[in-house]
């Protein structure tokens, strides 16, 4: 599967973030575009909104439900005061198949609103993680305030879910599509906003000048000049 900024479906500007899957071996495919930061304000308790556009061409032959997900990474320090760092990461993640999309309109650009969506987690690693525990904690109607109020679990074998709160960091959001949709995939993702109070975090995908029609980051340095 592959990622890049292009002007095949131009959104808010020249360029949008296009995802393309093409099956060699079925479910397989996965591609994502994330951005991290360190900032110990963004934390989910001052998450004030998340929002994004997507589109998904009709040409799509994978299941009618899938669309980009949206995925907001966290880290949380469980320890009491005084005592060592017992560090959680992962991700919430929000899907359209549990927040009501069966069948996505095709062809047309899509707004959602995610703030008050269902989010379920991905477990990346910590101290709950344990031999034989499935990492996706497998509870997919939990909102963001769930997580900060709730302490949400999955199902039995799953891993203990780290116990997130309104001081749980926010590091970083991703986009992606793929990991065992099948078939293929061609869609566009725009205008990625997340809200912490006043503190916007965004994207608009615009090309680089410099670039022909697609624009990558380097794999190998990091360097991401003709990222746009």
């Amino acid at each position: 599967a592959t990622v890049g900024i292009t002007t095949a479906q131009p959104r808010s500007g020249a360029g949008s973030l296009q995802f393309q899957t093409v099956t060699v071996v079925s479910g397989q495919d996965k591609a994502d575009f994330t951005k991290t930061w360190v900032d110990p304000t963004r934390t989910l308790g001052t998450l004030s909104d998340v929002s994004f556009e997507y589109y998904r061409d009709s040409s799509s032959t994978t299941a009618a439900h899938f669309i980009p997900v949206l995925r907001l990474l966290f880290w949380e320090d469980e320890a009491p005061a005084g005592v060592g760092p017992e560090d959680h990461v992962g991700y919430l993640i929000w899907e359209g198949n549990y927040n009501g999309i069966a069948s996505a309109p095709t062809n047309s650009w899509q707004s959602e609103n995610l703030f008050t969506g269902n989010f379920w987690m991905r477990y990346v690693s910590g101290p709950n993680y344990v031999g034989g525990c499935e990492r996706t904690i497998q509870n997919y109607n939990v909102t963001l305030n769930d997580w900060i109020t709730g302490s949400p679990q999955g199902q039995p074998g799953d891993c203990v879910a780290p116990d997130l709160d309104a001081s749980t960091n926010i590091y970083g959001v991703n986009t992606g599509v793929g990991s065992g949709w099948g078939a293929n995939f061609l869609g566009y993702v725009d205008n990625v906003a997340l809200f912490f109070g006043a503190d916007e975090v965004s994207a608009n995908f615009e090309p680089d000048p410099q670039c022909a029609m697609v624009c990558y980051a380097d794999a190998v340095n990091g360097n991401d000049a003709n990222d746009g």
